[in-house]
């Protein structure tokens, strides 16, 4: 029996029409350029392989047959399995690498942290507007981001139109082992001004958290003291979007993994931003990471609107770390306000 077998150029042209569809519909250009990249390899492939293979239909053996229609349920199941993976990838994961089937997934595991574990008090979810733009400005607590992991549940669960919070952290967090994944794909980016932008034209509601790895890797004997916000970055940005800031304050998170000391050498060893001694950690191995079960406050502030009529003019460098040293002043009265409130660090 003869059967006509595929030009390897008829292939390429079949594979990239199937594709196509496939590609047009991936929002993460990360995705997007690594498909397109395979595909041109496999063209290519294909290419160069044409050049050896005559254009006319070629007459194959009786056997061949058989061979040529298991190869072909052998690629249909990798096309099959290709696009089941690049669906599950592309389809609702955004420009910033938010996969909200991820994050529908996981949320249970993350209201339990909130609802049981750490049994986190709400306060002033009031200040956060129904829609539109605006800058959550808030205090590192605790070594691991999960002070942005619940900060954004917070805002999800309590605010009555369950606004979806996209919290920006530094590269310290992502520099860290098995976290970056977790963390993009659970809606936390990395805090850089592009991002911050953008997301906030299109009125998204972003937290920042000006203190920087300083903030987060800090010794235990200073928790709850924050630390000077750089360079006014989150001022500049709220002016240049004019987006209102609304300062919040977490307590609750620095007792999670107190930091007693900090090893340098074994840091620089490990190629690590940061390595924490902690009562658990590295005593424990990976089991010291657990976060102690706290009990947690978040705390939102009436909103701040530093623009031109409240004396922010983006030139005037001097009004502008003004207004940068009043919003770090406001939010540490705000953490001083919640730890007087708090009678135990355990049961609140």
């Amino acid at each position: 029996m003869a059967r006509p077998i595929e030009h390897p150029v008829q292939a390429a042209a079949r594979i990239e029409r199937e594709l196509a569809p496939l590609i047009k519909g991936v929002k993460d250009p990360l995705v997007r350029a690594e498909m397109e990249r395979k595909i041109r390899e496999a063209r290519e492939r294909l290419d160069s392989a044409a050049e050896e293979q005559p254009g006319e239909v070629v007459e194959k053996g009786f056997m061949d047959f058989f061979r040529d229609m298991a190869a072909g349920r052998r690629s249909r199941e990798r096309l099959r399995h290709l696009r089941k993976s690049l669906r599950a990838r592309g389809a609702d994961v955004d420009d910033f690498g938010y996969d909200a089937v991820y994050w529908q997934e996981i949320q249970p595991r993350i209201r339990y942290l909130y609802d049981t574990y750490w049994r986190v008090e709400t306060s002033g979810i009031e200040n956060i507007p129904a829609e539109g733009r605006a800058l959550i400005v808030a205090n590192h607590s605790g070594l691991l981001p999960w002070d942005a992991v619940i900060l954004r549940e917070a805002v999800q669960i309590e605010h009555p139109n369950q606004r979806d919070l996209r919290p920006l952290i530094e590269d310290f967090a992502y520099a860290l082992p098995y976290l970056s994944g977790f963390l993009r794909r659970a809606g936390i980016a990395r805090a850089d001004r592009r991002n911050a932008e953008r997301m906030l034209r299109e009125e998204k509601l972003v937290a920042v958290f000006p203190e920087g790895a300083r903030g987060a890797a800090k010794m235990f004997r200073d928790r709850y003291r924050i630390q000077r916000f750089g360079r006014a970055g989150t001022v500049r940005l709220a002016i240049a979007t004019q987006s209102p800031i609304i300062p919040a304050a977490i307590v609750g998170g620095e007792e999670t993994h107190p930091v007693l000391a900090k090893s340098d050498l074994l840091a620089k060893w490990l190629g690590l931003p940061v390595f924490p001694i902690t009562p658990t950690f590295p005593w424990l191995g990976p089991g010291g990471l657990v976060p102690l079960p706290s009990k947690w406050y978040v705390r939102f502030g009436e909103p701040i609107r530093p623009d031109r009529k409240a004396g922010a003019d983006p030139g005037d460098e001097i009004r502008i770390n003004q207004l940068n040293e009043a919003l770090r002043q406001r939010i540490q009265k705000m953490v001083h306000d919640v730890l007087r409130e708090r009678r135990s660090v355990w049961r609140g």
